[in-house]
This record gives C-alpha cells, sequence and structure tokens, in this order.
C-alpha cells in the first residue's frame, strides 16, 4: 500500500510541517500528491528533507495515555549508523491552543543521569544539555522534532537541516 503526501498550498506551512514529519518518522511507501512542476520552492524543500526514505519507525510513545478522540502526541526513533546514534522526539500538536509537555528520557531508553545535547530541526535551533527530562513547547497546529544526541568530549554534530532523520 501508498501513502500519499500532499504538502502545497493551501495547506498551512505550519500543517504541511506536520505531515511532512509523520511520512519522515515513518518508513514505508509514499506516492506524492503535490503537482511537482509547479510547487513553491519552499514546499518542495519540505519533501527533499523526507527523502531518500529511512527504514526507522517511530515508535508511538504515549498511544495509550489518553482516551479517543485525543491522539499520540509524542514518537520515539532511535537512529543508528556506522558513524553514531542518536534519536528523535517527535512532537505534535493538532489542537488549537499551544502545548507545552515534559518529555521523560528514561522511557527512550536514555540514563536518568545521562546528559544529551538537544537540537531542534525545524527551528534548527540548539537548545543546550538535557539530562532527565526536557519541555517540549509546540505552537498550536505544528509539530516538534528534536534530536538527543549523547554528550561527548569531542566535537559532534548537533543536528542538520538537510533532512528530518538528521
Amino acid at each position: 500500500s501508498a501513502n500519499v503526501l500532499t504538502l502545497d498550498q493551501p495547506v498551512p506551512l505550519c500543517e504541511a510541517q506536520i505531515v511532512a514529519s509523520l511520512f519522515g518518522i515513518c518508513g514505508g511507501p509514499v506516492m506524492l500528491g503535490d503537482d511537482i512542476a509547479t510547487i513553491s520552492e519552499e514546499r518542495l524543500n519540505l519533501i527533499r528533507k523526507v527523502f531518500p526514505r529511512t527504514p526507522e519507525i517511530a515508535t508511538p510513545v504515549d498511544l495509550f495515555d489518553r482516551p479517543l478522540p485525543a491522539y499520540p502526541r509524542l514518537f520515539h526513533n532511535h537512529v543508528a549508523t556506522a558513524w553514531g546514534e542518536w534519536d528523535l522526539v517527535t512532537v505534535l500538536n493538532y489542537d488549537d491552543e499551544a502545548l507545552t509537555l515534559p518529555v521523560a528520557l528514561a522511557p527512550l531508553g536514555i540514563g536518568e543521569d545521562e546528559h544529551c545535547r538537544l537540537f531542534e530541526f525545524w527551528n534548527e535551533q540548539y537548545l543546550g544539555l538535557v539530562a532527565g527530562e526536557f519541555t517540549a513547547v509546540v505552537p498550536p497546529r505544528s509539530v516538534r522534532v528534536y534530536r538527543l544526541s549523547r554528550h561527548t568530549k569531542h566535537p559532534w554534530v548537533l543536528g542538520t537541516d538537510m533532512h528530518l532523520m538528521q
């Protein structure tokens, strides 16, 4: 089966980022639903950030925490490559009010006393060193994708703007 990725206007940019994030953190086939010949450069860049597809599939961390009609808000990907590993935490906010959500690191397999550098993908913002938990702040009808990289004593990549999985 295929999924249709549609990001072009009139979809608001923040909602297009939600769609792109969901496609980026979940593997599987994709069919583009936009006319690539006429799509704006801004929206085409969203598509570029989720291709090529990666094999990692996000785990919904809070799937059973809230009853219907609520939705999962917190997703986790552990990314392991030949050159390193890191964790991605995606926080969705489909609501019309801002979301402030504490995110505990222990359920993600990150030890209480492990320090991680926190980088937010869509805003390309380094948020500092965290341990134990961090607070996700997500505007209404928006998404944030956080990269958690274990603290090292040597220089290391904090995050990139090239691909959602970084």
